[in-house]
């Protein structure tokens, strides 16, 4: 399989979910529950919604080195106007596609619910690593050097629950300035 094929492997009542984050798969609504589909089949379901890139982008993380070697992480699509981020992505093993994400495009009052926020995937992240923590690699009591306590693994959790906590302080902005679902900024109301 080459990277021009994503592997399909959905139930049939999870069909009409806008994201599957399961190894060698993709969900879409329009899209087929079985079998191989093409990048032509994609574009021509996510067409509507936003412009694919003629060439994917490779973000970095190989860098990081060990497993992330192995390891390519792709922006799909063009940034939407007017928020200037991208919302579909793929993640690679090699190339061979091993899971698509397929972010919100746009606000969910205007555009309804059509894929995951933020805080999904921060909150797949951050389980994962609390599960770290109560293995037997955990280090959140590891007393380091400067008299601080947490290894790596505690570092990295923490940052993502201050990730969340700001994305919460951000939702909770826009609710109470009743911009919260709509293209605005915190001041249009």
């Amino acid at each position: 399989m080459g990277g021009n094929f994503f592997d399909v492997e959905l139930e049939q009542n999870r069909s009409q979910l806008p994201c599957d984050i399961r190894i060698g798969s993709v969900a879409r609504g329009v899209l087929p529950t079985t079998g191989r589909i093409s990048m032509t089949e994609v574009k021509k379901s996510t067409t509507a919604l936003t412009q694919l890139r003629s060439e994917p982008l490779e973000l970095g993380i190989a860098e990081i080195g060990g497993h992330n070697a192995n390891l390519k992480v792709l922006a799909l699509d063009e940034p939407m106007a007017p928020n200037g981020a991208c919302h579909l992505y793929q993640i690679e093993i090699g190339d061979v596609p091993a899971c698509t994400i397929n972010f919100q495009r746009g606000p969910v009052k205007q555009a309804g619910i059509n894929g995951i926020s933020n805080e999904a995937l921060l909150t797949v992240v951050a389980h994962r690593l609390e599960g770290f923590q109560t293995g037997q690699f955990g280090d959140r009591d590891k007393k380091n050097d400067d008299g601080t306590t947490g290894g790596d693994n505690e570092v990295a959790l923490q940052a993502v629950y201050a990730a969340l906590r700001a994305m919460a302080k951000r939702t909770s902005g826009r609710v109470l300035a009743q911009v919260e679902g709509y293209d605005k900024a915190v001041g249009e109301g």
